[in-house]
């Protein structure tokens, strides 16, 4: 089965214009192969050097197989290591999505609000919600711009 994917790398072959997804074995709980799906780094955040999901070298994304069920890609760049992916619950899949602070991935995987639901919130009034943007450090002074208006207009979508 192959992944809904998002932020997909792609290689190069030096000899070739042709470009080819990489594709990652995923894995149960026993170790089993039980599916493939495609290697992204949409749960990785800018840490002001690096994008990363906290650990330098290493990688994470978020992907779901053709019959609903999420995987967590676990990239490595370490020589000797080998790019993993996991089959994960769906609460699970809310609790990386959180911890990486790419909250737009919600939008792309409606499917998780539920289970977002379900989640404890402060005492204030109503569901919580984080809202993030990710700005390279070296971006353009408009597409800053840009970002900041995008996320202020989520925010006042969300009070209304």
């Amino acid at each position: 089965m192959l992944a809904k994917h998002s932020h997909t790398r792609f290689v190069c072959f030096a000899n070739t214009n042709e470009m080819q997804r990489i594709m990652v074995a995923v894995t149960d709980a026993d170790g089993n192969i039980v599916a493939e799906a495609t290697y992204n780094t949409n749960l990785d955040y800018w840490d002001g050097q690096n994008y990363s999901c906290g650990s330098r070298g290493r990688h994470k994304g978020l992907a779901q197989l053709g019959d609903g069920r999420f995987v967590l890609v676990h990239g490595t760049q370490w020589q000797g290591e080998k790019t993993t992916a996991e089959l994960i619950t769906s609460a699970r899949a809310v609790q990386e999505i959180l911890r990486s602070g790419n909250t737009d991935l919600f939008d792309e995987y409606p499917e998780l609000e539920e289970a977002r639901g379900a989640m404890p919130t402060d005492k204030g009034e109503g569901k919580t919600r984080t809202f993030a943007v990710r700005i390279n450090a070296h971006a353009p002074a408009d597409e800053v711009d840009a970002k900041v208006i995008e996320l202020r207009r989520r925010i006042a979508e969300f009070v209304k």
